[in-house]
C-alpha cells in the first residue's frame, strides 16, 4: 500500500546506517511516495551509495546542503 507522504532523512556520514534505513522503509506495510534525504556535507561514501540506488517502490530525492546540525537539516528539508 502506498500513501501520499514523504519520509525525511538527515544524513551526515551515515553510510553504516543508510542500507538499514532504506531497507526498513522498503519493508514497511505502508510505503511513502518520496524518501527525501538531506545530506549535510558527508565525507564518506553515503552520497555515492544513495545515487546508485534503484528503488522501484518510491522515489528517492537527494538534497546536498552544507549546513550544520541535524535540526537545521530537517528544517531545511521541510522547506523544500
Amino acid at each position: 500500500m502506498k500513501a501520499d507522504l514523504t519520509v525525511l532523512i538527515p544524513n551526515y556520514n551515515g553510510m553504516p546506517y543508510l542500507k538499514d534505513a532504506i531497507l526498513s522503509i522498503r519493508r514497511s506495510s505502508i510505503l511513502p511516495k518520496i524518501v527525501k534525504i538531506i545530506d549535510n556535507g558527508s565525507k564518506d561514501a553515503s552520497l555515492d551509495y544513495l545515487k546508485s540506488l534503484n528503488v522501484e517502490e518510491f522515489f528517492i530525492q537527494i538534497e546536498s546542503l552544507n549546513i550544520k546540525g541535524t535540526g537545521r537539516a530537517l528544517n531545511e528539508g521541510l522547506k523544500h
